[in-house]
């Protein structure tokens, strides 16, 4: 390898991002060594300006990928990138339209119902399977409606929470890891770790809560060599695993809009009925003085 040094003097790190030829870092070098590999090109999978994905090939002989060749593989790489973004985008596209099919619903039939949280519980198990949770919590005033395998004092502890933290007053809260989130509470979730939820009236404690159970990760990797004594007698094939507890699935952009839309809604509904409460009592008041008039 030939070492590349920048124009500038100022100290500035050299950027190679659009370098079709680069060295590794000497720890890689002794790592591909170390496994049996003489040669390694990557090939980098972009969607929206943002690294997506990787695709690594080795050779066990020292070997230069000809010009050509590594022409042929960007053309690839852009062509699966391409057919990549698609795909992802067509399954957003079909996410929100089923979320917004749900929202509308919900609301055509929360603005001829006397109680909205009535509503939403009718219709829980519709809201969780359509979010992807497996527990939902819709609260307003001293009624609790709940579907889902919950404790009573998970929810308590969830609500006291939220009206304590004010997170999700306003906007939708979102996390997948609540035991990062809310350390107090780790002894309590019980396998529960993803929380998405939504205050829509602070005056009634109205708040509709979205939990996903745990999903635990295995991660597999070589045994990667650091700058120690030990790192010489490290051995590529011998694998290390971690299991990662406290996460759930993470939460996408799209059910995160989709909460807020419907808390929004709520928030209308319910300064509407205040309002038209108002005028009745107004009215009443009007007319009760007339009699006495």
């Amino acid at each position: 390898p030939v070492p590349v040094h920048g124009v500038t003097t100022q100290g500035d790190p050299l950027d190679l991002t659009h370098a079709v030829l680069r060295s590794p870092a000497q720890l890689p070098i002794d790592y591909l060594r170390r496994s049996g590999m003489g040669a390694a090109i990557t090939l980098p999978l972009v969607i929206e300006d943002r690294l997506w994905g990787v695709i690594v090939g080795h050779h066990r002989t020292r070997l230069q990928v000809p010009y050509p060749t590594r022409s042929i593989c960007a053309v690839l790489v852009e062509l699966l990138s391409a057919q990549l973004q698609s795909q992802l985008e067509q399954s957003r596209v079909a996410r929100e339209r089923r979320l917004e099919q749900l929202r509308s619903t919900l609301l055509d039939q929360m603005q001829a119902a006397p109680e909205s949280a009535q509503v939403l519980a009718a219709r829980a198990q519709e809201v969780a399977d359509t979010f992807g949770a497996q527990a939902v919590l819709v609260s307003h005033q001293s009624s609790l409606h709940t579907y889902g395998p919950v404790a009573p004092e998970l929810w308590s502890a969830l609500r006291r929470w939220l009206s304590e933290t004010g997170l999700d007053s306003g906007h939708a809260y979102a996390t997948d890891s609540l035991s990062r989130a809310a350390p107090p509470l780790a002894d309590r979730l019980k396998g529960w770790a993803g929380l998405l939820s939504i205050g829509y009236d602070p005056s009634s404690q109205g708040r509709i809560l979205l939990l996903r159970r745990e999903r635990p990760d295995t991660v597999t990797w070589g045994a990667w060599p650091v700058q120690t004594e030990r790192a010489r007698t490290l051995r590529p094939d011998l694998p290390s695993e971690e299991t990662l507890h406290g996460f759930s699935e993470p939460w996408v952009r799209e059910d995160v809009v989709a909460l807020d839309a419907l808390g929004a809604d709520l928030r209308r509904l319910v300064t509407a009925r205040v309002a038209e409460m108002h005028r009745y009592r107004g009215a009443v008041s009007a007319m009760l003085h007339a009699q006495i008039d």
